[in-house]
């Protein structure tokens, strides 16, 4: 803990006097604990089959639609940078399954998009080299502001243009907005209780944005870009999933407070007890 106190904690062994913090550190770890050891159990690893490429802004209004239909294996993640990309995930539990196949075709009508067939998940390449992202460039700084909302239904239309907009006003080749699709196992598996929030969500967007190192006046103007994207799409995605944290910056009270909503003063209340000198991010 923040205070130097040492604590273990096993999932199926939790006291009652445990259990806050237990459900605290899923969610809400670093600002009252650091975690130095941790137990995963591996789950069977099964094919994967992807469905890529480039589509314009009508296609994507389209896909996005289809895609809150998908039944829990099916997944879809875009990402609008200089132009728009999208993958759709479908996870091959039985190659024969007839629910997966029956959705998989109502994309073969974009002809742009390929369909691809792997052993699995850590054989995928992410974007393509033709989206000019430089996320990977050592003379860039960059800031990410991540949201969650519910599916978007009838108000598709209306976000596709407000994300025409941001993009039209992005700084610099360097910024773009993304989003993944989640739900399913994440949105009805809660596994008891946890400072996680938002598992109501079903879309998870981000707003990157970039510039060169050292260049303040760059910096400013691509924060701005974020801020005025952010508040654009709050209407879509009212809340908040902490992917940075913000602490140099302005937005950090209200990205906690959307983060972690009525949960709040309870995490708090662990970091007086546990990081009483704030060592670990602040609040």
């Amino acid at each position: 803990m923040g205070n130097g106190t040492f604590i273990s904690l096993k999932k199926n062994q939790i006291d009652p006097e445990e259990q806050l913090i237990w459900e605290a550190i899923k969610g809400a770890a670093p600002f009252f604990s650091i975690i130095t050891e941790i137990e995963l159990k591996t789950i069977q690893s099964n094919p994967i089959k992807v469905i890529e490429g480039f589509v314009n802004q009508n296609e994507l209004s389209e896909i996005i639609k289809l895609s809150e239909e998908f039944p829990e294996n099916i997944s879809l993640q875009w990402i609008y940078a200089q132009k728009i990309y999208i993958y759709i995930f479908a996870e091959l539990n039985n190659l024969e399954d007839k629910i997966t196949e029956e959705n998989l075709m109502l994309l073969d009508k974009f002809p742009a998009l390929e369909k691809k067939l792997y052993e699995n998940f850590n054989e995928i390449n992410f974007f393509p080299k033709e989206l000019n992202l430089y996320e990977l460039n050592a003379n860039n700084h960059s800031e990410v502001i991540s949201l969650l909302g519910e599916d978007l239904k009838n108000d598709i239309p209306i976000f596709i243009k407000c994300l025409s907009e941001i993009m039209e006003n992005k700084p610099n080749n360097s910024c773009y907005v993304a989003s993944q699709q989640l739900g399913g196992k994440t949105k009805t598996l809660n596994n008891g209780a946890s400072f996680f929030v938002h598992r109501k969500s079903t879309w998870k967007p981000w707003i990157y944005a970039s510039w060169k190192k050292n260049d303040l006046q760059e910096k400013e103007v691509a924060l701005e870009w974020i801020y005025k994207s952010w508040s654009k799409l709050k209407r879509f995605y009212p809340n908040i999933h902490l992917a940075q944290l913000h602490c140099h910056l302005n937005s950090h009270e209200e990205e906690i407070t959307l983060a972690f909503g009525n949960r709040m003063n309870e995490l708090k209340t662990l970091k007086n007890i546990f990081d009483p000198q704030g060592i670990l991010p602040p609040l």
